[in-house]
């Protein structure tokens, strides 16, 4: 019978470097590469950063769509970094429909201020600004505003069939709104879309494809 005995040698702990390793994967695995710990500190400054101006444009009203007076507006725009305002008529059906998807997609925005003011109570900013359509949303940047707004519904009902003009769906502004600079919005793919990049997707394309061809092989056939 053969005797395995174990020195202290043995027993003592192996570097890295002995084990087929380096002392640089050795750290890399313990969470001390500095590279790694770099970048793990940049991103968690990020994300302070981004709470705390989360909470600042909590307490500027960001997430809620309001209504302003005149003297507001000036306070109201230069108050935030993005800021939106929705010039309305009381009695136009058309605002009323902007005004449901903008109070929907003010709290999916905390960036961005969203506000509206009657046109016929701000004559002296309809006229500054050169609202010659109602509705209009003007978008502001750094209190600056920005020479794309939306203009009634151009660009959101494009696609709309006829008489369906006024009931586009909300992803349409919000689209728009990205365009002008005032939201992070990013497009979700669609079904259709999605099922593209499915296996049940690709099968079904392929029996499309198939059933295709067949039909024409039998009509040459005949």
């Amino acid at each position: 019978t053969e005797i395995y005995t174990l020195s202290l040698h043995d027993a003592l702990p192996i570097s890295a470097e002995e084990a087929g390793g380096s002392d640089d994967d050795e750290e890399l695995l313990e969470g001390t590469d500095p590279a790694l710990e770099g970048l793990r500190a940049k991103r968690l400054a990020e994300m302070k950063a981004a709470h705390s101006q989360r909470i600042e444009d909590v307490a500027k009203g960001h997430g809620k769509f309001e209504e302003i007076v005149q003297d507001e507006f000036l306070p109201t725009v230069l108050a935030s970094a993005r800021c939106l305002v929705h010039f309305y008529h009381p009695d136009m059906e058309r605002c009323k429909i902007m005004d449901m998807h903008l109070a929907r997609l003010a709290p999916q925005h905390i960036e961005c201020k969203f506000a509206k003011i009657n046109a016929e109570k701000a004559p002296f900013f309809v006229t500054k600004l050169g609202v010659q359509v109602i509705p209009s949303v003007v978008c502001f940047i750094g209190g600056v505003a920005q020479d794309d707004r939306v203009v009634g519904f151009e660009g959101i009902a494009d696609d709309q069939p006829p008489g369906k003009e006024d009931e586009w769906p909300t992803e349409k502004l919000a689209e728009r709104l990205a365009e002008c600079g005032v939201i992070n919005y990013e497009a979700s793919a669609t079904q259709q879309e999605v099922q593209k990049f499915t296996l049940a997707g690709a099968r079904a394309a392929a029996m499309v494809g198939l059933t295709t061809y067949d039909d024409i092989d039998g009509d040459m056939s005949d």
